[in-house]
């Protein structure tokens, strides 16, 4: 008897939803960098880098959030539509999609690029 994901999974209905609310910033971020980069007169290289981190910090973070729903749905107890190779492949995927972008969060720590971002916006606050 095949079983079908449930409504009532608890970590689908967790992390769909803040993945939703993550893309949404993100395109949220898109937005208000475009708006103050052609209305904003006071627009500086550093405001440009705040904006720059954030769509790269929110895209990294849908991307990880993706990739665990990828690897989750591919390989929990349930049944699922696609199966054979497809499913082994998106699964794959998922995985590389979290590794990879846990690469980048490391990268960003390690070579203080997370740092740096943080420094601009507290320089900010204190003007």
């Amino acid at each position: 008897m095949k079983k079908n994901i449930k409504d009532s999974d608890y970590f689908l209905n967790k992390i769909l939803p803040i993945t939703v609310i993550v893309k949404f910033t993100w395109i949220l971020v898109v937005v208000f960098h475009f708006y103050s980069k052609k209305y904003y007169n006071n627009y500086t290289n550093e405001i440009e880098e705040v904006f720059q981190s954030l769509e790269e910090l929110f895209h990294i973070i849908y991307s990880i959030l993706m990739g665990c729903i990828l690897v989750y749905i591919f390989k929990h107890s349930g049944v699922i539509c696609i199966d054979g190779r497809s499913q082994d492949y998106l699964f794959a995927f998922g995985a590389l999609m979290v590794l990879g972008n846990i690469k980048k969060v490391f990268h960003m720590l390690h070579f203080e690029e997370l740092y740096n971002f943080l420094t601009i916006i507290d320089y900010k606050k204190q003007d």
